[in-house]
């Protein structure tokens, strides 16, 4: 094929404008661009705020200890217990999955915040039955135990697992750092590859 040849231009060009593309994005940006400017600090403090919550958001506690929070709210049971965890993960399959289909629609900030305050209230009234019922005994406050846990996790699964391993955190978090992502000058050229194509 002949050197002349247009689409061998057009290749060429392609591959110039990646390699340009390239060297300008790792000349102007690096560890320090996470913070130079207030908008990525903004961004870097979502991030890390995230990361943070996301592990102390409560459910490693009814995750690794979940026959322990039966056994205080007096279901002591194995087959009983063994009967509610086969049921929650089934619960948490189905809503994990359905909330997948809801991040495109609804948006990752609308899910995000609202898991955010589900799980808040979810598990402050968990906290709260369950005190109840070591208080008093109440039966009542052993099953509103139970369905909060359950409530807990349609909240936790709408984000940390709807998306991806750990959820819309992690594309959320991809999201939120590409804002500021590519420099004007890489912009720039880009463009300028971009029309050197065209006008082929």
């Amino acid at each position: 094929m002949s050197r002349t040849n247009p689409l061998v231009l057009f290749e060429m060009e392609e591959i110039r404008g990646a390699i340009e593309l390239d060297r300008v994005t790792a000349q102007n940006y690096g560890w320090k661009s996470l913070l130079e400017t207030r908008g990525n600090r903004k961004r870097m403090t979502v991030i890390v705020a995230i990361a943070f919550f996301s592990q102390w958001s409560g459910n490693g506690l009814v995750s690794y200890y979940l026959n322990k929070v039966f056994d205080t709210i007096g279901i002591t049971d194995p087959t009983i217990q063994l009967l509610i965890n086969g049921i929650l993960q089934i619960w948490n399959l189905g809503i994990a999955m359905s909330a997948s289909f809801l991040v495109e629609r609804v948006g990752r900030r609308t899910l995000f915040l609202t898991s955010c305050v589900g799980m808040l209230l979810f598990f402050t009234l968990q906290t709260i039955c369950s005190s109840l019922f070591a208080q008093h005994g109440s039966t009542g406050a052993a099953h509103a135990v139970i369905a909060f846990i359950f409530l807990y996790y349609a909240s936790y699964e709408y984000v940390h697992r709807s998306s991806s391993n750990s959820s819309a955190t992690n594309p959320f978090l991809l999201v939120l750092h590409s804002h500021r992502s590519l420099s004007r000058t890489a912009l720039k050229s880009s463009r300028t590859a971009f029309a050197r194509r065209v006008s082929l």
